[in-house]
């Protein structure tokens, strides 16, 4: 695993994210001499999530829903 300094990482941040992504590599942070940090990849569920739409593109299909189907969307938008 590679090794970096935290001033590297400052310098270089858009760089390191492009490596680790590319190629699923993690870098370790050195801070003080110390591991202090790790940069990974993303996992497979996270990386597949799709963006929350703003609460406007969606305020039609809300209004529709029933008082239980309220509940059941925001208990599972809060990954419960």
């Amino acid at each position: 695993m590679r090794r970096i300094s935290s001033r590297y990482l400052g310098r270089n941040v858009a760089e390191l994210l492009d490596e680790v992504e590319r190629d699923g590599n993690s870098v370790v942070l050195i801070r003080y001499g110390r591991p202090s940090a790790q940069l990974s990849p993303v996992g497979d569920e996270l990386a597949v999530r799709r963006p929350i739409p703003a609460p406007e593109e969606y305020a039609e299909e809300i209004a529709e829903l029933t008082e239980v189907e309220r509940k059941l969307l925001l208990t599972l938008g809060d990954g419960e």
